[in-house]
């Protein structure tokens, strides 16, 4: 993962290079086959996922209600508020995740405004 890969993602827009640098070490890459599952309604979540390529589908009751394209992010409602995922979410095709941990996305919220107020 690079810092250039990490620049060109809408939710991590204007973070500084230097705050990049740092998170590189600090996340970890997921890849996901098309119809993987990543998050399951009422299971426990404790990470933010941000979609680097490909495409995640959001499902209540087995109906889609939304994607999650590149750039976006999922998974923060569940961990901000600690509770389950409130819907499941799969991979519509093959889709390259860099996940965030508790201890890693509340370090890069706290040391980058233009990634917390992303999140609003």
């Amino acid at each position: 993962m690079s810092v250039a890969v990490l620049r060109e993602l809408q939710s991590l827009q204007g973070t500084g290079d230097q705050i990049l640098d740092a998170l590189v070490p600090r996340a970890r890459l997921l890849q996901l086959e098309a119809g993987q599952r990543l998050l399951q309604r009422g299971e426990p979540n404790l990470r933010v996922y941000i979609v680097i390529s490909g495409r995640l589908r959001v499902v209540l009751d087995d109906s889609p209600l939304a994607y999650i394209d590149r750039g976006e992010t999922v998974g923060e409602l569940s961990l901000l508020a600690g509770s389950a995922a409130t819907a499941t979410v799969a991979a519509e095709e093959p889709t390259r995740l860099l996940v965030l941990d508790e201890e890693t996305f509340w370090w890069l919220a706290e040391s980058s405004h233009e990634f917390s107020v992303g999140l609003l």
